[in-house]
């Protein structure tokens, strides 16, 4: 069977946790895939002006590990 889970950033900010050590612990359960959440609020803070910076990280970090993800 595949398991899978959404990933949110913004979720984990107001629980108060560290989302890169958040990332590599759910990482570390083995799961199918992950979805990573792509706010546009969070990637375009001011209009027109795009920084994807954020998920680049994320994306990183599951690339390293070699985990699939969905965006």
């Amino acid at each position: 069977m595949k398991l899978g889970f959404t990933f949110s950033q913004p979720h984990l900010e107001d629980l108060g946790l560290d989302v890169a050590d958040s990332l590599k612990q759910a990482i570390a359960l083995k799961p199918s895939i992950i979805r990573l959440g792509v706010y546009w609020n969070r990637c375009e803070k001011n209009p027109g002006k795009n920084d994807f910076s954020e998920i680049q990280k994320l994306l990183e970090t599951c690339e390293t590990a070699n985990q699939a993800v969905i965006v």
